[in-house]
């Protein structure tokens, strides 16, 4: 037997397993503590050395791994009075079996080491095996180490160690939210949304500590005190440095109230008005709360005739208060509604494109529906207007949600960080989850029937967020979801041909769905994925088909390459109107080759399309016919990633699309910050799709 082998190598005491465990409790008096690094090492060198053949043949599969740490964890329960061989074979036994993906084998050694020494500390090593499975488990093992996750990170918070919880539950995120059962979605969602929320108050303790300056770390800090730990008078110095003059002006009342019921309405007349003028519900919550609680105390010191108006007040704060809706109510640390965004990128932009593209982020994450998509025809249900207000118009096509909410996510990706807290982090968060729980086992993301004739090119923009997601994140369940999406794809493609609007082959092409095909299979081959592409040649090939080859203009189908606008009039808005040629096909079409074939130079067919793209600049109609965010988007793409195109030529675009986009932005009400459902294809795609494309169009630098 091993254990034999191993009681002799280390001059162990060796007992019959039944007896093992009670005398090794009676040899000890107390539980031995874990072993020093340099002791359990050389022990562990031993094992190693003892049992080369074994340990060799564990590194074959994870089936002999997971046999060899069961074998392990028997072997050790025969072990007395030797605690540092204990822990060497426990140890050896749970690296085995991590090897292994064997989660039931870990748990078992990890409690086996928690009973066994005194100072082990089973939530940290917990911790380490659960992150060093996260990228490997399979579907089936979600829901079991899913629920480790939550059970260890809530001992993480307890224990105030909150960059680590975040930390485990963000590693399982994807993963939980695309294969665990609805109990657990629910209990990781609020699990971590506790962590965060903590991590960030930690974090703003420790900014103001470095820079007692900032405003806020400041204001979360100052809120936090007050309205958590309800600690007015050590939040007054925090809130005195934020952008809340009046709240400080309330809570310095609050530290010095007053004796007279006359001060006291006043104190919770202060805090009504505050209530009223907050966007967040657990804000207004709490002011009126303050407020009621002032107007009760005013109340006790007052004659009968002056409690009636007061009594007025009271009754009507608890109107408010008890009409406030109890869905969507966020801790007060979670900071305002209104995005200030961070990051690399959004420091590069001018200042009219950064103001203008801030606004439009807002304006995207404040329109998002509750189950994390945005909603073509229904958006403006996110509106809170008051009586007499117009809701934002603008609305696009039902058929189309899948499709907007993944532009709308590919624009909200650069400001956001993964497992971040910001109102951006959280709105991006739900917008995958939103794509994860829509994606069949096909790949095909959303139901391709109510998708109608559009459905591909919604999954198309769906799986472009997926992959920018991925590249960000480097979440593996993100991956997964992408490659399913890209092979859904694949199957789609028309034998050595194109693509069509079937989610089947057809054998019918169209330069529209193949140039944006193939657009979205050169962001995977961008991002790193593994993605093998048999029949590119075919798919290239095809698109060089539909090039006009005197002018370079890519075609809507092969029957329309020798006309002037290369489509039907039915399709004419796909690249414009007799007046003006749109060039939206050229571009994605010229991006598409040049990502998927990066060596090939430019031959004289790329190079008419390139001139034709820069003969066509943005340019906004006042008619609202020919504006295509479309094109601009595209076009833009291509002018920035190109290898071809001259910084000059840049220049002269950016400089087009500035003069097309900035004044056209929304500047009032609701509709702040976005762009009117305009020209072709805002019926189909609405205000979200306008303002999503806007923003990837202003802050496209190339890579």
């Amino acid at each position: 037997m091993l254990s034999l082998v191993i009681a002799t190598l280390f001059s162990f005491h060796y007992s019959k397993p039944a007896m093992a465990y009670e005398l090794a409790h009676l040899a000890q008096e107390s539980m031995p503590s874990v072993p020093g690094k340099e002791a359990a090492e050389k022990i562990r060198r031993k094992i190693h050395e003892t049992y080369p053949a074994k340990f060799a043949k564990a590194k074959l599969s994870n089936a002999n791994a997971s046999a060899l740490a069961a074998e392990l964890l028997e072997e050790s329960k025969l072990i007395v009075g030797e605690p540092d061989a204990k822990y060497g074979i426990l140890a050896e036994a749970l690296d085995l079996s991590i090897q292994g993906l064997d989660l039931d084998i870990a748990f078992v050694v990890i409690d086996s080491l928690e009973a066994n020494f005194e100072d082990f500390d089973k939530t940290i090593v917990g911790f380490t095996t659960l992150m060093r499975v996260s990228e490997r488990i399979q579907s089936s093992q979600v829901e079991k180490a899913g629920e480790a996750a939550v059970a260890f990170s809530s001992d993480l918070i307890k224990r105030e160690e909150l960059r680590e919880s975040v930390e485990l539950l963000e590693a399982f995120r994807m993963k939980i939210r695309r294969y665990g059962s609805d109990g657990l979605k629910e209990r990781h969602q609020s699990l971590i949304e506790e962590a965060q929320k903590g991590l960030r108050v930690q974090n703003a303790f420790e900014t103001v500590q470095s820079n007692p300056e900032d405003v806020n770390a400041n204001e979360i800090v100052g809120l936090h005190l007050a309205f958590v730990i309800r600690d007015f008078e050590r939040a007054l110095p925090y809130l005195v440095k934020g952008n809340d003059k009046p709240l400080t002006l309330i809570l310095e009342s609050e530290v010095s109230p007053g004796e007279d019921s006359h001060s006291w309405i006043g104190l919770a007349d202060s805090w009504v008005d505050w209530s009223r003028a907050q966007d967040e519900i657990a804000f207004k919550r709490i002011g009126l709360e303050r407020a009621l609680s002032w107007y009760l105390q005013a109340q006790e010191g007052l004659s009968y005739l002056d409690k009636v108006p007061v009594q007025k007040k009271v009754e009507a704060t608890h109107k408010e208060l008890t009409e406030l809706p109890s869905e969507n109510a966020s801790s007060p640390v979670d900071g305002r509604k209104a995005t200030s965004l961070p990051g690399e990128l959004f420091s590069k932009l001018s200042r009219k494109r950064s103001v203008a593209v801030e606004h439009g982020v807002n304006w995207l994450v404040n329109h998002q529906s509750q189950n994390g998509s945005w909603d073509a025809d229904g958006f403006s249900m996110q509106c809170k207007v008051d009586e007499g207000e117009e809701v934002c118009s603008g609305v696009g096509a039902a058929m189309n949600d899948i499709g907007i909410t993944g532009l709308a996510l590919s624009a909200l990706l650069p400001f956001s960080t993964s497992g971040g807290t910001s109102q951006v982090d959280l709105a991006v968060d739900r917008g995958l989850t939103f794509l994860l729980e829509n994606q069949s086992e096909s790949g095909w993301i959303g139901d391709p029937i109510s998708g109608g004739i559009s459905f591909a090119y919604c999954h198309a923009y769906a799986t472009q967020a997926l992959i920018s997601a991925f590249v960000q994140s480097k979440d593996s369940a993100l991956a997964e979801a992408g490659l399913l999406a890209l092979e859904a794809i694949l199957r789609a493609q028309n034998p050595y041909n194109g693509w069509r609007y079937g989610i089947e082959p057809n054998g019918d092409n169209d330069g529209s769905c193949t140039t944006l095909m193939l657009v979205t299979l050169a962001e995977a081959s961008r991002a790193g994925l593994n993605l093998e592409f048999p029949r590119l040649s075919g798919a290239l090939d095809e698109l060089r088909g539909l090039t006009n080859k005197k002018t370079g203009r890519v075609a809507y189908t092969s029957n329309f390459i020798d006309s002037p606008f290369g489509a039907i009039p039915k399709y004419k808005r796909d690249i414009g109107t007799e007046g003006k040629i749109s060039e939206s096909l050229t571009a994605a079409g010229l991006m598409a080759l040049e990502s998927l074939r990066p060596k090939e130079k430019e031959d004289d067919l790329r190079e008419k399309g390139r001139l034709l793209v820069l003969s066509t600049p943005p340019e906004w109609d006042s008619s609202s016919l020919e504006n295509n965010f479309y094109y601009w988007f595209y076009g833009t793409r291509f002018v920035h990633r190109s290898k071809s195109v001259k910084s000059k030529d840049q220049q002269v675009w950016n400089k087009a699309l500035d003069s097309t986009l900035l004044p056209q932005q929304e500047g009032h009400g609701h509709q702040r910050g976005s762009w009117a459902a305009s020209g072709v294809w805002g019926e189909e795609g609405g205000r979200v799709y306008s303002t999503a494309l806007a923003i990837l169009c202003l802050t496209e630098k190339g890579s």
